[in-house]
């Protein structure tokens, strides 16, 4: 569920990632909810989708930034014409729009040690609340119409004060259920920012995470 509720210095983003294992073109839709850190500025929505094609460069169209406030509703996210719903995908930027519904059997792949979640222990934290989804739909570009069938990818979660300073991620579906996510970044926090990337890294293999955690 979502987790803002109005508190000043937050950042809470839903985005998925899905591509076609036959011709390998993907998506990315990213949404963010941004509370500046002083409480007179006003709270803000606004994200992208990036559409990947197999032949030729990638092409980027954002939505927002508009004025937004905590989530209402059944929604995850709702904002500048842009919604996601557990199970569903749709909304418009540019010249680029969406309606992708989703479906993962699948439990949540804890890439942060839970804990930490659930108590905000790090300036910022990510989980993938569907690792291993199957997408179904259609996206078009200008005129044109692509149909998604049989599209692999992941739905995930940020919660935290704030992006990281220098980030870095992967996601790959490694088949039959088998996933790994990798996540490390450098925080703009004055201490933390002396510190090498951590890099924190999951495998579900076999229907077993690894290495293990707290759940």
């Amino acid at each position: 569920a979502p987790r803002w509720r109005g508190k000043a210095g937050r950042l809470e983003v839903w985005y998925a990632t899905l591509s076609d294992p036959l011709t390998r073109a993907g998506l990315w839709v990213h949404c963010e909810t941004v509370a500046p850190v002083s409480a007179s500025d006003a709270p803000y929505a606004h994200g992208w989708i990036t559409w990947f094609p197999p032949d030729g460069p990638p092409r980027t169209e954002r939505f927002g930034p508009e004025p937004t406030g905590p989530a209402t509703g059944t929604a995850w996210f709702d904002a500048a014409g842009v919604r996601v719903d557990d199970g569903r995908l749709t909304g418009r930027a540019g010249s680029l729009t969406w309606d992708l519904s989703w479906t993962d059997s699948a439990a949540p792949l804890w890439t942060f040690p839970r804990p930490m979640w659930e108590h905000e222990l790090l300036p910022g934290a990510q989980v993938v609340v569907a690792p291993s989804a199957d997408f179904t739909g259609s996206f078009s570009l200008a005129d044109k119409v692509f149909r998604v069938d049989g599209w692999r990818g992941a739905i995930a979660h940020i919660y935290g004060h704030g992006n990281a300073k220098r980030w870095g991620w992967i996601h790959a579906d490694l088949g039959g259920g088998d996933v790994v996510e990798v996540v490390t970044a450098v925080s703009h926090n004055p201490g933390l920012r002396r510190l090498a990337p951590l890099a924190f890294i999951r495998f579900r293999i076999d229907g077993k995470d690894w290495p293990r955690s707290e759940e």
